[in-house]
């Protein structure tokens, strides 16, 4: 399951109770990854004060805690995948 930003911001807040049933039952029964992108905009957000911690630190908390990793993707890939979704 790869992750969005908003999600991997209320995992590591413990807001849980913002995800649906559905979702948190995929969380629980797959591998949890996120984009090198996510991380990006979680690090902006943090720059402009939007949230406490820098990617970083929020990624190295959830790693350990539910085991989330950085997908080994490519940018374009990424892209491709963000600009077909409407």
């Amino acid at each position: 399951v790869h992750l969005d930003s908003h999600v991997v911001c209320w995992l590591y807040a413990g807001m849980v109770h913002l995800l649906s049933d559905v979702a948190t039952s995929a969380l629980e029964a797959r591998e949890l990854r996120v984009s090198p992108w996510v991380l990006l905009e979680i690090e902006r957000w943090h720059e402009r004060g939007l949230v406490s911690l820098g990617a970083d630190a929020i990624l190295l908390d959830l790693s350990r805690r539910i085991g989330l990793s950085i997908a080994k993707v490519d940018a374009e890939t990424v892209l491709r995948a963000a600009c077909a979704v409407k």
